[in-house]
């Protein structure tokens, strides 16, 4: 098992998978980010400053409203 990829179907919505009765219930354990993580954002927002809040903020309501197609484009491509 470990990292394979495992088949899976996408659903809309939580009543679509409810409606497929051959829906298969999977729980998905968060992500830990690794201690280098930390110290990436907080390079970010040093050398960033407040354009790279701003886009945090932008993500995270494009995110929570469910409304990805208005994000900015990567600021490095690359990073995709």
């Amino acid at each position: 098992m470990g990292d394979d990829p495992i088949p899976c179907d996408l659903y809309p919505s939580v009543e679509a998978v409810i409606a497929d009765p051959d829906h298969y219930g999977v729980a998905v354990s968060p992500w830990y980010p690794p201690p280098e993580f930390l110290v990436q954002i907080r390079d970010a927002v040093r050398y960033g400053g407040t354009e790279f809040l701003d886009l945090i903020v932008q993500a995270s309501e494009a995110i929570t409203t469910r409304n990805e197609g208005n994000l900015a484009d990567p600021i490095d491509p690359n990073s995709i």
